[in-house]
């Protein structure tokens, strides 16, 4: 099963900014203090919160006693639950986690204009076959091949163009779809037609 959160900041998040940083753990409040982006620390304390709120209602645990980690490549994991994986992904206003009893990747971007020349650089010949100049199909193929490095783990360093997500095996284990004005990809370790799918929406 993958459980997706989507959130969108509410219009008064600056004022429930102290109460949402006081749920973290402090360890992770500290860290996102440091942010000097206010969009960016904002999204992702609202992130963050979602993050520890579905791993306390998944293990019963105080989000205290909740410890995250970083593996080589910088990837988030929850060191004392191998059971549950999780992704999160932001684009002010929005942010999205992913979590699965396997890996998993998510990335959620904002709608806005779009480069050709971007696609040209990072997208392979098949992937700018298929981009027909649209935003919605330009997301499609950049929140695919975000979500699919973010399982890895690699990150964009992985080169862009050294893989397909619009063909098989990739493109069969990937979820997309169109959240309001923003475009939502998540992938999964198993084949998206095996999985459950359950998406919660918080605005």
């Amino acid at each position: 099963m993958i459980c997706i959160t989507v959130g969108r900041l509410p219009a008064d998040y600056e004022d429930r900014l102290e109460n949402m940083i006081l749920s973290l753990p402090q360890g992770r409040a500290e860290m996102l203090k440091k942010r000097k982006n206010k969009t960016e620390y904002a999204v992702s304390v609202f992130s963050s919160a979602a993050v520890y709120g579905f791993a306390e209602k998944y293990t019963g645990k105080p989000t205290d006693a909740i410890i995250t980690d970083y593996d080589k490549n910088g990837k988030p994991f929850f060191r004392d639950l191998p059971s549950l994986h999780f992704s999160l992904s932001h684009s002010f206003p929005y942010y999205a986690v992913s979590f699965s009893d396997n890996p998993t990747g998510t990335d959620i971007e904002l709608t806005r204009d779009v480069s050709p020349k971007i696609a040209g650089r990072m997208f392979t010949e098949n992937e700018n076959r298929y981009f027909d100049g649209s935003a919605e199909r330009f997301f499609e193929i950049w929140t695919k091949k975000e979500a699919y490095a973010k399982y890895t783990g690699k990150g964009i360093a992985e080169g862009f163009r050294s893989f397909d997500v619009l063909t098989q095996p990739i493109s069969e284990n990937l979820f997309f779809c169109r959240v309001e004005d923003a475009f939502l990809s998540v992938y999964s370790e198993r084949k998206i037609r095996d999985e459950v799918i359950e998406i919660k929406y918080i605005s």
